[in-house]
């Protein structure tokens, strides 16, 4: 089985392959710094138009709908409890 890439890992791929830094994204976004450093560390924006407006900035390179950290975490939890189960 594969793991899934998270939005977050692809946002900070794009940014490493950009060779741009946080606040280079921040201000290309019009957000706050600290708000790429925390989509970095696995937030997800909850604002649709934000996503999409990643989605575009990076040109379909960060998917809106790639799952967030919490999602890849809560399927890995459901899959173990499945196996330890069966």
């Amino acid at each position: 089985m594969h793991e899934p890439i998270t939005w977050s890992a692809l946002l900070r791929a794009y940014i490493a392959q950009k060779s741009m830094t946080r606040a280079e994204v921040a201000r290309a976004l019009g957000a706050w710094p600290s708000a790429v450093h925390y989509w970095c560390r696995g937030a997800k924006p909850r604002d649709p138009a934000v996503l999409l407006q990643i989605q575009r900035w990076s040109k379909g390179a960060i998917a809106a709908d790639a799952p967030a950290q919490d999602d890849v975490e809560q399927l890995e939890a459901s899959d173990l409890g499945k196996e330890a189960a069966g």
